[in-house]
């Protein structure tokens, strides 16, 4: 995991966000990137040779015997930085490839592993964000930036080396040149640094606001308050207008200036270069001006672009910040067995305590961060197969339990277990593999029915697709798209209905087999027959696994094998229907309610009817 280094150590060097960045790829990938190094490094070093024999025949040009091993040995040189200059740029862009390959990978199985705490709706621009441009500036760190780099670097310094040793003086002014320019692209780069986070902020807030309006388009427009929408998107915009203009505005100055004074540089050089010559005890030697003028061109050239390059790099290294600290984020951890023992010692068993229970809530509390709202003290066992409901007021902690149950989060005190491990010894796919979750809002992928549905269980058979197909009415669905379970559903499944949708989730959940499944709210705002559909789906799926449901019709709960009644984040009672209507007055008060508002009115004349 990348460490948490972006805020603490603001001034690292391009190479250092580099290396930084370098355990989260395969070894193979490491490899690329070091290599691609190393070839820069090389291809450097050989333009650095080439200049040198270059300059070396022109100061021995009237030696008969030497010349021609000159000329060879500077043709072979320049011939050799040709080659290994292209080398390192296919190399370099290999290395950048590879490097975001392995980013995304890694903020793949970090999001997997992150606790549910962090999926705020804002998350949604910042990952997006995250793995599109700042993995892009990630990559042009060895892809774009380092080839351009280390030349801009190593050239000027031995050029001004080599001026220095045919005239000293002109060569430490070269250096002092080479020192300013350096500065003056660091202030550059600071510059930068400063309007680039504003602005950075600035368009995660706009993304956001876009997402937010896209999503509420059927709200905003049947309350019609598209100007309201609109406004805040104008806002967030007309900030990131503002931010640019300012980082412009920081900027531009300061690298027009840079531009003038490297060109101010070159032509002071070459005028001292001139005068030196002119002035020399030996007389004018053109060719002897050339080589220095040669050398000098080629000290300051490099210069020019490093104002750009600084800046560049300080964005590269502020994306390299963005990503250590999402992928720093702490994720749910993995308990060591004798941690899980020490846990276990700890939480008394509850009453009905059994080895093979399905899954167990020991004394388990949780809240969530800077709020009251969670759970606290709840003991219960869930064997299986069967149906467990889960009813209570809003705000009763149904939603928690579940969440509870699948690791979303991990419990402040007590423990939760599955099959008799606690899940704080399991891994995100060992939980996986033993919960199925479906919740209120299903989201399918842009693909086809058999995908969507497949992705529970890829090596399932095409007969238990069928069946599983059939017993949770998904096969009317199929054939109302026309294209049978080859038909795509669209982006989120735009082309179901929502109960459709909870079918193809209901449909997953029966395929993966998974011992536990968790339903949360899943018959929620349905129409009768969807109501039906997924009734018979869960009928179904009772017989094969233990299913754990959050309901508020409570209709649906009465032939549950348990029932659980919470309020305010404690459990109040657990039994049948009978039992609880019987002893549980909180339950009964539900139900008698319940019965009240889903009684048919009484039919009314309409005013609209004549007579």
């Amino acid at each position: 995991m990348m460490a948490r280094t972006h805020s603490s150590q603001p001034h690292r060097s391009p190479a250092a966000g580099l290396w930084s960045a370098l355990h989260l790829l395969s070894p193979g990938d490491a490899r690329k990137v070091r290599r691609a190094s190393a070839l820069v490094v090389a291809s450097t070093a050989c333009e650095v040779f080439a200049i040198l024999t270059l300059v070396t025949v022109l100061t021995h040009r009237d030696d008969p015997v030497h010349v021609g091993r000159l000329v060879a040995l500077a043709v072979g040189a320049t011939a050799l930085w040709a080659g290994m200059h292209i080398a390192s740029v296919l190399a370099s862009r290999d290395a950048g490839y590879s490097l975001a390959d392995g980013v995304l990978e890694t903020i793949r199985t970090t999001l997997v592993a992150l606790p549910l705490s962090w999926f705020r709706p804002s998350r949604r621009a910042e990952v997006a964000s995250l793995a599109t441009a700042d993995v892009m500036q990630l990559m042009s760190i060895p892809a774009h930036l380092l080839p351009r780099i280390i030349p801009a670097v190593v050239v000027p310094v031995a050029c001004a080396a080599l001026v220095a040793f045919r005239d000293p003086v002109v060569g430490c002014v070269a250096f002092v040149a080479i020192a300013l320019c350096w500065l003056g692209a660091w202030w550059g780069r600071e510059l930068v640094a400063r309007s680039d986070g504003q602005l950075h902020a600035a368009q995660k807030t706009a993304a956001a606001v876009v997402l937010e309006f896209a999503r509420l388009q059927p709200t905003l427009r049947l309350s019609h308050a598209e100007r309201f929408g609109r406004g805040r998107i104008d806002a967030a915009l007309d900030r990131v207008q503002r931010d640019t203009l300012r980082m412009i505005r920081v900027v531009l100055p300061g690298v027009t200036i840079f531009a003038v004074a490297v060109q101010c540089a070159l032509a002071v050089l070459i005028v001292l270069a001139a005068w030196r010559d002119f002035h020399s005890p030996d007389g004018v030697d053109g060719v002897r001006l050339a080589v220095t003028v040669f050398l000098i061109v080629r000290c300051i050239e490099p210069l020019r672009s490093l104002a750009e390059l600084a800046a560049a790099t300080r964005m590269a290294l502020s994306a390299v910040g963005r990503l250590q600290e999402m992928l720093s984020t702490p994720v749910l951890p993995v308990m060591s067995a004798a941690e899980a023992a020490q846990c276990a010692a700890i939480t008394e068993p509850p009453e009905s305590d059994a080895p093979h229970a399905v899954c167990e809530l020991r004394q388990a509390s949780m809240r969530y961060p800077g709020s009251v709202a969670g759970v606290e003290d709840i003991t219960m066992c869930v064997m299986g197969p069967g149906l467990v409901a889960v009813v209570g007021p809003s705000g009763s902690g149904k939603s928690t339990l579940l969440k509870l149950l699948a690791r979303f989060y991990d419990c402040d005190a007590g423990a939760v277990l599955l099959g008799g491990r606690d899940v704080r010894t399991m891994s995100v796919q060992d939980v996986a593999r033993e919960v199925s979750f479906v919740f209120q809002d299903t989201y399918l992928m842009n693909r086809s029915l058999r995908d969507n549905i497949l992705v529970a269980n890829p090596q399932a058979s095409e007969e238990e697709l069928d069946a599983c197909v059939r017993a949770c009415g998904v096969a009317e669905i199929a054939e109302r798209l026309g294209s049978g379970l080859d038909s795509p559903v669209g982006e989120g499944g735009e082309r179901l209905s929502g109960g459709e949708r909870q079918r193809v989730a209901i449909a997953r959940a029966v395929l993966k087999k998974s011992p536990l499944v968790l339903l949360d709210e899943v018959t929620s705002a349905l129409d009768a027959r969807s109501h039906a559909a997924i009734q018979a789906a869960i009928a179904r799926l009772r017989t094969q696994a233990t299913v754990v449901m959050v309901a508020h019709r409570l209709n649906m709960v009465t032939g549950a094998d348990t029932i659980v009644v919470m309020d305010s984040g404690r459990v109040e009672d657990m039994g049948t229907h009978e039992e609880l209507v019987e002893r549980c007055s909180l339950y009964r008060t539900m139900w008698e309610r319940y019965q009240q508002v889903s009684r048919p009115a009484p039919v009314e004349s309409s005013p609209l009817e004549g007579g």
